[in-house]
């Protein structure tokens, strides 16, 4: 009887199905202390993840991803923006294991701040670097050029580099950035079996307890499309501890060792604590938790209600939105329209407007620009201080709000 050929799926990776934009393509220009992108075609490809399964493509797209509306998912599957492995589908279509997701788009990067990144030791096998606020580590999501490794790149001509400790875009602090793949190797390897003595610094709100804390509460991601993570029984494993340094009457600062790398530990952590990181949009924001700011832990009824206001106040469309707005953006484009349908003059002032050399008629993104994230928007007061390792340790400066006599504006 003749062997049977069993179906395998190719072991590729996202970059084998990508063609990734070089970073020498980049066309970067500063304004208003903003580092920004002009726009670019790019076609975004992905494997369908397990979780996706047998699960419409449009449900899918509304579900997980955060750029658009609903119904502009659906009229770009039927218009082919949207296609699975390279062919037009119907919005039912059910993704299945070994299909190539593809969405073609002009691609509009959310600008970074425009301070540089400094440097802080290089060697024949690291770049040190101490990384800015506001801008993400690698490229992913919407973020492609406006990422550390492509402006190091793209700056100091490095051709291949290997991020080791990958930084939440909002988290400031030193970054080992690996110059080939075998110190990368070695560098993932301490790290998974925690050999590398990690300490960040954080500023809470309130007088956090002056001894050392312990908290080792597992942490499950609940909302992947809005990037949620939460104290929760069927969490991952984690654990940090905490020490708090000094208190200046309003808030405390408080050094933190993370023992393990799970998304949004430290923030997350001190939440469940009582002591949220003071200027954190996402876990310090009592329009979001309620009162008590997610103190304790919430149980699943509390985590529907949580991901309920955070849509009702556009953080599918905001990654870091103006919190003393409850409006999505969805509805604060749709007014801004309004009020220039009833006020023709101004209108035709627009339509008078030189347009850009990177305008698209056809692309949302053009006709209706997002406004320049707020300063508070683009930093969180967490910052990766310090990484050692028997015979090797490297520090950053203390960023400003880290000093002992730092004083809130408010």
């Amino acid at each position: 009887m003749p062997k049977v050929k069993k179906n395998k799926r190719r072991n590729l990776s996202y970059k084998d199905i990508n063609n990734e934009e070089p970073p020498s393509n980049a066309k970067y220009y500063f304004e208003n202390g903003l580092r920004k992108v002009q726009p670019y075609f790019f076609t975004y490809k992905t494997f369908t993840k397990g979780r996706w399964y047998e699960k419409s493509i449009y449900s899918i797209f509304c579900k997980e991803f955060q750029d658009h509306t609903p119904e502009y998912y659906k009229k770009a599957i039927e218009t082919g923006k949207i296609k699975v492995n390279n062919k037009i589908v119907s919005p039912d279509y059910l993704l299945k294991n070994g299909d190539v997701v593809s969405h073609s788009i002009h691609r509009h990067e959310p600008p970074v701040t425009s301070q540089k990144i400094e440097i802080v030791k290089k060697t024949d096998d690291f770049l040190i670097i101490n990384k800015p606020s506001s801008i993400p580590v690698h490229p992913s999501g919407r973020y492609n050029h406006n990422t550390v490794l492509h402006i190091l790149m793209n700056e100091y001509g490095y051709k291949k580099l290997y991020p080791s400790n990958r930084l939440d875009r909002l988290t400031s602090g030193l970054n080992i950035i690996c110059l080939n793949p075998e110190r990368a190797k070695a560098m993932e390897y301490n790290l998974r079996h925690k050999t590398i003595l990690k300490e960040y610094l954080a500023r809470v709100v309130g007088n956090f307890p002056d001894e050392e804390i312990v908290c080792n509460e597992p942490i499950l991601t609940v909302s992947f499309k809005l990037g949620l993570n939460s104290v929760s029984p069927d969490g991952k494993p984690c654990t940090t501890i905490f020490k708090k340094l000094h208190f200046n009457g309003k808030t405390s600062l408080v050094l933190c060792k993370p023992l393990t790398g799970r998304t949004h530990q430290i923030r997350v952590h001190l939440q469940y604590l009582g002591y949220p990181i003071a200027n954190d949009p996402l876990y310090c924001n009592t329009d979001i938790w309620g009162q008590q700011c997610g103190k304790g832990g919430v149980n699943k009824e509390g985590i529907d209600k949580v991901i309920g206001n955070m849509m009702a106040m556009g953080f599918p469309n905001l990654e870091c939105p103006d919190t003393n707005k409850s409006i999505s953006t969805e509805n604060h484009e749709s007014e801004n329209k309004q009020e220039t349908d009833q006020n023709p003059s101004q209108n035709d002032v627009n339509q008078e407007k030189e347009k850009p050399s990177w305008f698209v008629e056809s692309c949302d993104d053009c006709i209706h620009p997002k406004s320049d994230p707020k300063p508070h928007q683009m930093c969180i007061w967490l910052h990766a201080y310090s990484y050692s390792k028997d015979a090797w340790s490297f520090k950053t400066s203390l960023p400003d709000w880290a000093r002992e006599d730092f004083v809130e504006d408010c």
